[in-house]
């Protein structure tokens, strides 16, 4: 039975655990949170198509960014289920799995989202995010658009995440834009705009503060 199955290991979402100060997994993006484990186990003979030469191990890792959304996609290609007729915001990942896809690290991007409807009110309780190898952007925002926050690191250089590039009272400049114009372009892509939200208009780089009216807040209410 095990020849004909394949077994995926994941989660839904990381831990805090105390990191930035803060814990759960809720109305943020950073990497604890981002970051989910992803293991594969799936009989080789689904990738060699019968050709002996390209019998794969599965004992591969690896290293590119991929999202949850690729799973369904993936498990249609390794069953040989054809979906060309549907529509999926995922990737197969069987051309990683053969070496046929090695995608240049600089263009690698994926999307993270969150909606968080019963936030309190202005409190951020929506988040979309790119990641790349290189750079983490991410717009928080609630629903009316009234309130807006950003954060971008270089992973590479603060891969803690600890120096936000977009922090409060910054004037936003060419970096920003271009980032900002990124990220809008791949939910516009993955369909990830919120329904009546006037993205274009609404979440404009601008230079923002952490300060909060709390007597407006539910939270303290």
């Amino acid at each position: 039975q095990m020849d004909n199955t394949i077994i995926i290991r994941l989660a839904d979402h990381g831990e805090l655990g105390l990191s930035h100060a803060m814990r759960e997994k809720r109305m943020q993006c950073y990497e604890e949170t981002m970051a989910i484990p992803l293991v594969i186990n799936y009989p080789s003979k689904m990738l060699n198509d019968g050709d002996a030469n390209r019998l794969q191990s599965t004992k591969k890792v690896i290293s590119n960014l991929v999202s949850s959304i690729d799973i369904l996609p993936t498990i249609a290609d390794l069953a040989g289920v054809d979906c060309s007729q549907y529509q999926y915001r995922g990737t197969s990942l069987v051309p990683f799995l053969r070496n046929e896809s090695t995608p240049c690290k600089n263009e690698e991007e994926v999307l993270f989202t969150f909606d968080e409807p019963l936030a309190p009110t202005g409190i951020p309780g929506f988040v979309r995010c790119i990641r790349t190898h290189d750079i983490k952007y991410s717009v928080y925002f609630t629903s009316d658009g009234k309130r807006m926050e950003y954060e971008m690191y270089s992973l590479q250089e603060d891969p803690h995440e600890m120096l936000n590039l977009c922090a409060p009272n910054t004037i936003p400049g060419e970096c920003w834009y271009s980032w900002h114009e990124r990220l809008t372009q791949l939910m516009k892509t993955k369909g990830a705009v919120p329904l009546g939200f006037d993205w274009d208009s609404m979440s404009i780089p601008r230079k923002w503060t952490h300060l909060v009216d709390l007597s407006q807040c539910d939270l303290i209410k």
